[in-house]
């Protein structure tokens, strides 16, 4: 594998300003110079003033794709070592470097969005004295660290809003789990969540999120009245655990709260969705009065079985489908049909990444139920619910 020399010029093609802006911060801090196109059109006219030592690429680009513009390459012989990114699932990444392989490509690596720069700074084969550099940028746990930040309390909620377009308001928090570092700070949990399954500490975070959820109902009911939903993500383990359901139903009781106000959320790309135990556990917890939500609807597989067979009363859209609707004609339709299939199926249906005015109002006008994002929030913490509610409610949409 070829080693990319400190200082050289890497090209980042990617539609979104703000990743490629990222990417490029990344490698930057890694000793690199930089130069970022928003399309296969301005890659191709730079190419011919600049010299690139290698490239950073994004798949899904306007105009043409990532393969079309790698043909292209591959035909004029410009073959520089390259790096594909995507937030599309592996498969497909897996698939997209094979084939830029064949084409002659040096394939340095693949990275899944969002990825760190140390993941970054692997591939590119970076000198020591930058690796040492990066060491104290990022935080890589250990088990042990974790295990420690569950016993000292470090771990903590934070809380993304969910609005009615039809009354814009307030009907539903997701609770999304951060760890308060006394030493790194805030730490998204990108960096520990797969450290927390392979070390089986993914039922306590989720036992803990869901108690930092019954908490966060409690304080937003009595604070402004807020009796909606707080949705809270379960690890795949929860539904390999029989003891599962009755657990969480002695939370809500201890709290005196009704076991609706709390929907699980399950990713549709899980594969442990597909065992009988699993669909006994998400049963269980719909007879006991819980929401039960499908996320990253229409990333996965079986989804339409999946729909017949389980106990779901909410499907929420991937953002992916939002984000790409307004270019992608297929995107577009996978929205607008999941929106009717879901109604037709009784079930309530989430926009998640609401990120534009556009996106909102066009929404609306399919008849979305509820969107998440930026557009209304990020995500905030939970002492700052209180500020976003009142700031929401004096705004005009």
């Amino acid at each position: 594998m070829s080693s990319i020399p400190n200082d050289s010029l890497v090209a980042v093609i990617d539609d979104e300003l703000d990743v490629a802006s990222m990417v490029a911060a990344m490698l930057q801090s890694l000793g690199f110079r930089t130069a970022v196109h928003q399309s296969a059109t301005g890659f191709l006219q730079a190419r011919h003033i600049e010299r690139y030592a290698a490239i950073v690429m994004d798949l899904s680009l306007p105009e043409t794709d990532g393969l079309e513009l790698l043909k292209q390459l591959a035909k004029e012989n410009c073959l520089e070592p390259l790096i594909i990114i995507t937030g599309l699932q592996r498969s497909v990444l897996h698939a997209a470097s094979h084939i830029a392989q064949d084409l002659g490509f040096e394939v340095l690596g693949t990275l899944s969005k969002p990825f760190r720069t140390a993941e970054l700074a692997r591939i590119m084969e970076i000198p020591l004295a930058v690796s040492h550099r990066i060491a104290h940028e990022e935080f890589d746990p250990t088990e042990q660290d974790l295990r420690l930040a569950l016993e000292k309390n470090e771990l903590c909620a934070y809380v993304q809003p969910q609005v009615r377009f039809d009354t814009n308001t307030l009907v539903g928090m997701e609770v999304l789990v951060r760890w308060q570092h006394p030493q790194h700070g805030l730490v998204m949990p990108h960096t520990f969540i797969t450290l927390a399954e392979s070390a089986g500490l993914a039922l306590d975070i989720t036992e803990f999120m869901t108690k930092q959820a019954l908490t966060i109902a409690q304080h937003a009911h009595s604070s402004f009245g807020f009796d909606g939903t707080i949705s809270v993500n379960l690890a795949p383990v929860s539904l390999s655990d029989p003891n599962f359901p009755n657990a969480m139903e002695k939370l809500v009781h201890a709290r005196q709260l009704p076991a609706h106000r709390i929907c699980f959320e399950v990713t549709e790309t899980s594969m442990v969705l597909d065992s009988p135990l699993a669909l006994e556990i998400l049963t269980r917890l719909a007879i006991k009065g819980f929401k039960i939500a499908i996320d990253d609807f229409g990333v996965g597989h079986s989804n339409l079985e999946r729909l017949d067979h389980y106990p779901i009363s909410e499907i929420k859209i991937d953002m992916g489908f939002v984000q790409r609707a307004f270019e992608n004609d297929r995107a577009r339709v996978i929205v607008e049909e999941s929106i009717v299939l879901g109604h037709k199926l009784g079930m309530q249906v989430v926009a998640e990444g609401v990120e534009t005015i556009d996106h909102w109002n066009w929404l609306s006008a399919q008849g979305c139920d509820v969107a998440q994002g930026y557009y209304l929030s990020r995500p905030i913490p939970v002492a700052a619910v209180d500020s976003w509610s009142g700031k929401w409610g004096q705004t005009s949409r």
